[in-house]
């Protein structure tokens, strides 16, 4: 009973090593010489990733002309203000960028102006004094 154990063993042993070294040397066709593995579907010098589109265009960007126009009706009343940033020169702004309201031109002084959250408390919106 061991004599056929033992070839039952060595026979399942030698079929085991023969499907082994067959897969192997199968694999070893499929696999590239180089050692660096299958080719991928994207070529090397190509990206995967999306281009960033460029961001919102910025106040800072706009042209003397476009600040002008967001400046002109404010001059009307507040004429003889000194230009702002005067000594920057990399930086090119109208009136409403920074403090709001309407710049056209021929406007009152409520068309004009941002108006007060709460009038019961502040008549304008200007900042209080204190």
């Amino acid at each position: 009973m061991l004599d056929v154990e033992r070839w039952t063993l060595s026979v399942g042993r030698c079929f085991s090593l023969l499907v082994l070294c067959l897969t192997s040397s199968a694999l070893a066709q499929e696999a590239p010489s180089s050692g660096y593995g299958p080719p991928t579907s994207v070529p090397v010098n190509e990206s995967i990733t999306p281009r960033a589109s460029l961001p919102a265009h910025n106040w800072i960007d706009q042209t003397q002309a476009q600040a002008d126009a967001k400046s002109i009706g404010c001059l009307e009343c507040h004429h003889g203000v000194e230009p702002m940033h005067k000594a920057e020169q990399n930086v090119v702004l109208g009136c409403t960028d920074c403090h709001g309201g309407n710049p056209a031109r021929h406007l009152t002084i409520e068309q004009a102006h941002i108006l007060p959250r709460n009038k019961e408390f502040f008549k304008t919106s200007a900042n209080p004094p204190n």
